[in-house]
């Protein structure tokens, strides 16, 4: 399921301005409407439990992403944690922005107490 995401990254990997842009991209749809700063691509890939060397890309090209909230305040460290990503997965995040383990959501929720 991953080796498209993988593909497409690796494509386009030597251009910077265009893997960064769509790695930051922040939007989505809330019943048909067009929302700003929704989620951004990383919190939505974390909801499919993704092998770490996805991860590993996105902080690599795009390190900011760790920590940028979606709407509901929750960093992507606060997604992988509520749908059970890896541990492998886990320890990437928190290398990336260390002080994501601190930062609660909108509803006072650790990442701690989404696991």
């Amino acid at each position: 399921a991953f080796d498209r995401i993988r593909e497409w990254m690796n494509r386009n990997k030597d251009n910077n301005n265009r893997l960064k842009a769509a790695l930051t991209y922040q939007g989505g749809y809330c019943n048909d409407t067009p929302l700003h700063l929704i989620e951004t691509p990383l919190h939505e890939i974390l909801e499919m439990c993704p092998p770490v060397d996805i991860i590993q890309t996105f902080i690599e090209y795009a390190p900011e992403t760790l920590q940028m909230k979606n709407v509901f305040g929750e960093l992507p460290i606060h997604r992988a944690c509520e749908y059970e990503a890896s541990l492998k997965v886990i320890r990437a995040l928190v290398n990336g922005f260390l002080k994501s383990i601190k930062v609660t959501t909108d509803c006072d929720h650790l990442p701690v107490h989404l696991a």
